[in-house]
């Protein structure tokens, strides 16, 4: 027979995994049972990112002497007690797992006081039993304390990611129930200093003051909407302000915070072509659905929900952030007829404001670059990119397959690109070359991102890097400079010294050549964007992940843009390099650097050829 029970406690250990991922997790229960209970303040005090202890206080309702007893064993709530009260449930919780979870690993205390008793009461939970039971004096309301996370599961302790990671997620819930529950006065504890405290308020802009930049609080856009059945609210930047990560948006579903993909995809939606291509707003969106069109019990830690009519959620949505960025951003954008308000870019980099080859450091890093190519981009001025008119060349235009045939067949290798005739540029942004199979061609910000792409990634093992006269000071939030120095040997790879002189502030004292042209606070303010995007990513895949995202923004800032004019000498140059460069096909960021347009189609639209 090999089928048995497990006991109960390893059973318990198993299941808490449903619920018990990280410190940010308990945190999440254990105050949305506080709000639960009417608190009107929760005190959250975090010891090394929460790894070493946890301690919730609130003033709520608080628990009796025997509700204590048993509000630590599995499926014990009280929210509700059908499955069918489930459907109209307007509490956070539930399930009645989450003390119980926390308990099977973790060394637990509970100290709590009804508001219609004259003492409380004090139990130390261990293994998921009472340990110790004792009579105290404690105002109205519930502190828990929790200690030793995962001391009895090894296996999982090891994956907890380090204290500036894990202190990162508790901050983003923070500031999710913080925006979500104004009347609520929050406080935050790292390590025995106050983080954060954001008194209770009616004011959702005054709320973000507490928790992000002052000045963001007079850049903010409030929206709402209702119709029958779905109401939207909150508030938005406009096209002013951006992020490097997603960690501004809060999606809320009666007043629930929610991780969906869809929803935020509707927001951006909404920012279509309005924020460069890697940028994110800050937005804080509430959505008020009638209880029986969402499902809140899809998920173990209750983070995802579906919806009866996603669709038309995720179409209110954009159509809402459309319609608040047309009321609100520049009077151009006010003077535009809302048809054409998000008119699609030609291209999404900006113009070149500067010449990476005016400088002659760079000249060491890209020593086989011809000399007439370096010199020739000296004197490069930017010009305003030309939307290119609608025609019917998509039509019977067809991308890369015949060129890339061509250039694999080794017999044609020598006869490739630079053989071919130049006619000239169109746009400024793309080269024109008289192929034998028709026309081709080549988008000069793609092909020069892939050669200088090429180019860093074979130098990096032997760093060039300039010591500043005078090092830059960088100021970041508190939480993004914590984390991003758990990165500083990532930072001294790519030719990067990062010194701390406060909390809030760094200076860089050296910087690679190749990137000398390069904003330093942008870079350490995207590179932190990166750290967030790789979540639960082990260290070594994230220093691998970013180490590539760095060479293509460094290769993307350093390449020549469209709307550069480029000389004939320029543009043989550059199709040389592209030439002699592997995976020419296509930029780092997955753009083809050539079109060919078969001739045979040309000559069917001149009626040449049936």
């Amino acid at each position: 027979m090999n089928i048995k029970h497990l006991p109960l406690q390893e059973a318990q250990k198993i299941a808490a995994g449903e619920v018990v991922e990280r410190p940010a997790n308990i945190i999440k229960e254990l105050v949305e049972n506080a709000l639960d209970a009417d608190a009107t303040k929760i005190t959250i005090v975090v010891e090394d990112g929460g790894k070493k202890s946890i301690t919730i206080t609130d003033n709520g309702n608080g628990m009796d002497e025997e509700d204590a007893r048993i509000c630590f064993l599995r499926h014990t709530t009280s929210k509700l007690s059908t499955f069918d009260e489930l459907e109209n449930i307007l509490t956070f919780g539930f399930r009645g797992e989450a003390l119980a979870s926390i308990c099977s690993v973790a060394r637990i205390t509970i100290t709590t006081r009804h508001s219609t008793s004259d003492h409380g009461i004090a139990l130390t939970v261990e293994h998921g039993a009472i340990a110790k039971e004792e009579i105290v004096g404690v105002p109205i309301g519930t502190t828990i304390c929790i200690s030793d996370l995962f001391y009895n599961v090894p296996a999982r302790k090891k994956f907890l990611k380090p204290t500036a990671t894990e202190w990162n997620q508790i901050t983003q819930l923070f500031k999710a129930l913080c925006v979500s529950n104004l009347a609520v006065h929050f406080v935050l504890v790292h390590n025995g200093a106050i983080a954060y405290t954001c008194p209770s308020t009616n004011s959702l802009e005054e709320r973000i003051a507490h928790l992000f930049e002052l000045s963001l609080s007079k850049q903010l856009f409030t929206f709402s909407h209702q119709d029958t059945t779905i109401e939207c609210s909150g508030i938005l930047t406009g096209t002013h302000y951006s992020r490097y990560d997603r960690n501004g948006m809060f999606i809320f579903v009666n007043k629930r915070w929610v991780k969906n993909y869809q929803l935020s995809q509707a927001i951006m939606k909404g920012y279509m072509n309005v924020l460069p291509a890697g940028k994110y707003p800050l937005v804080v969106l509430t959505v008020t659905l009638p209880t029986h069109e969402v499902d809140i019990n899809t998920h173990p830690k209750k983070e995802e929900v579906a919806f009866l009519h996603p669709r038309i959620i995720e179409h209110c949505i954009t159509n809402i952030i459309k319609t608040t960025l047309e009321q609100h951003v520049s009077h151009r954008l006010k003077q535009t007829k809302s048809s054409t308000f998000f008119e699609p870019r030609v291209s999404e980099e900006p113009k070149n404001t500067y010449s990476p080859y005016a400088y002659n450091p760079f000249r060491p890093v890209f020593k086989d670059v011809p000399l007439t190519f370096v010199e020739s981009f000296t004197s490069n001025t930017a010009q305003n990119v030309s939307p290119v008119p609608h025609t019917d060349v998509e039509a019977f235009a067809s991308p890369l397959p015949a060129l890339t045939e061509l250039i694999t067949q080794e017999s044609h290798i020598e006869e490739t690109l630079t053989s071919y005739t130049i006619l000239g540029q169109l746009h400024t942004t793309y080269l024109l070359l008289e192929h034998p199979d028709g026309l081709l061609l080549i988008d000069q910000h793609a092909a020069h991102e892939r050669i200088l792409y090429e180019k860093i990634a074979t130098s990096f093992t032997q760093q060039e890097t300039i010591t500043l006269l005078f090092p830059e000071t960088v100021s970041l939030q508190k939480d993004s400079l914590a984390e991003l120095l758990e990165y500083l040997p990532l930072l001294e790879h790519h030719g990067i010294i990062v010194e701390q002189i406060s909390d809030s502030e760094c200076i860089v004292r050296a910087k690679p050549v190749y990137a000398q042209a390069i904003n330093t606070h942008e870079l350490l303010q995207q590179i932190i964007g990166w750290i967030h995007e790789c979540g639960s990513a082990h260290k070594e895949q994230i220093f691998r992940s970013i180490t590539e995202k760095m060479r293509a923004q460094i290769a993307c800032k350093a390449a020549i843009k469209a709307g550069d004019s480029l000389s004939h000498e320029k543009m043989h140059a550059l199709l040389t390099d592209l030439n002699n460069t592997t995976n020419r096909f296509s930029c780092p960021h997955g753009r083809p650097t050539s079109w060919l347009l078969p001739l045979l189609n040309i000559e069917k639209k001149f009626k040449r050829k049936l």
